[in-house]
């Protein structure tokens, strides 16, 4: 008789040893919510020592519209009823929400009357949080991709009715192809969250190799997002072939300034300069181009502006939008 109470004994403390030690939150309750037991786990989880808690009401854990959840469970616990494994939300002492995976048994006692419960709680906030992320990342990639093929769209028939020949019309379109392309893998790389200007700036001013030199790029840190990505990505690379072809890229002494800032009293709006020098015989065009109606019409869809400033030895482009 003493040998079975001893094992009953030590099979106690190894039970209670594992509760203890676990990293989930095991909480045992009476019928009316009364919390009697609380582990290191619970510690962890929620903030609160066995002292601020064993005594009071479960409630105390959990959020105002979420109390006839509380109900609920305590209504099927006393009808002997187990509640398997469902997500809901539970309060820290900080007042901060935590996503938990709660499991919640009934206690009998020796003649199987239920006498209370016992809540298994596992932190699942970062587990709710890439689910709320790839939810909006899927939703972005859906929203992104239908804009994407209306810009192809746009951009095909606006390269076709510009286009000398079909060899040049299969440059250009190509070449805006290739632009898309950069800018949509600048923002898989950055989880869709938005792109850095820099970055955008110098994936189209170096899409061709390392990139012509007499280039300066300056300017502070400044995150793109939305469909301006697609959007700057494309008067860029406009600006950028124009250079190649005909303007200061094209020049032996041409040289290429980008440079940007926030406009003064409006921590929202960027003043975006593209200046080539260094290219002689520089002359307005008698007629825009595909190129420059792309670039006012674009940021003015966007709630932009755009001025282009043809000088004798080059251009300067002037370009101001809000960022998101």
């Amino acid at each position: 008789m003493e040998d079975r109470e001893h094992k009953h004994e030590l099979e106690l403390e190894r039970l209670a040893s594992i509760v203890e030690s676990s990293d989930d939150a095991i909480i045992s309750k009476s019928l009316d919510g009364i919390i009697r037991t609380w582990n290191s786990g619970a510690t962890k989880i929620f903030g609160y020592q066995p002292e601020e808690m064993i005594g009071q009401s479960i409630l105390k854990l959990v959020p105002p519209e979420l109390h006839d959840e509380e109900a609920g469970i305590l209504g099927k616990l006393r009808r002997g009823e187990r509640i398997h494994h469902f997500d809901t939300v539970r309060l820290a002492k900080d007042g901060r929400r935590i996503d938990i995976a709660l499991t919640v048994s009934p206690l009998r006692d020796r003649s199987g009357r239920v006498v209370g419960a016992s809540k298994i709680a596992r932190d699942v906030s970062e587990r709710k949080q890439a689910e709320r992320l790839q939810r909006l990342l899927m939703d972005e990639l859906n929203h992104r991709v239908k804009n994407t093929l209306a810009i192809v769209q746009s951009v095909a028939s606006q390269s076709l009715a510009f286009a000398s020949s079909p060899d040049d019309f299969l440059d250009t379109f190509s070449g805006r192809l290739r632009a898309l392309s950069s800018a949509h893998d600048l923002l898989i790389r950055e989880r869709m969250q938005g792109i850095n200007l820099r970055d955008l700036v110098e994936s189209q001013l170096f899409s061709e190799g390392d990139g012509p030199v007499g280039v300066s790029v300056e300017g502070p840190q400044a995150t793109i997002r939305g469909s301006l990505v697609t959007h700057l990505a494309l008067i860029l690379h406009e600006l950028a072939t124009n250079a190649r072809k005909h303007g200061a890229f094209a020049a032996p002494e041409g040289e290429v300034s980008v440079r940007w800032a926030p406009k003064p009293g409006s921590a929202r709006t960027l003043d975006l300069v593209w200046e080539e020098k260094g290219v002689p015989a520089t002359e307005q065009p008698v007629s825009p181009g595909f190129g420059m109606q792309l670039i006012e019409k674009t940021l003015a869809a966007n709630g932009g502006s755009a001025s282009i400033d043809f000088r004798p030895d080059g251009i300067l482009v002037h370009l101001q939008f809000d960022v998101q």
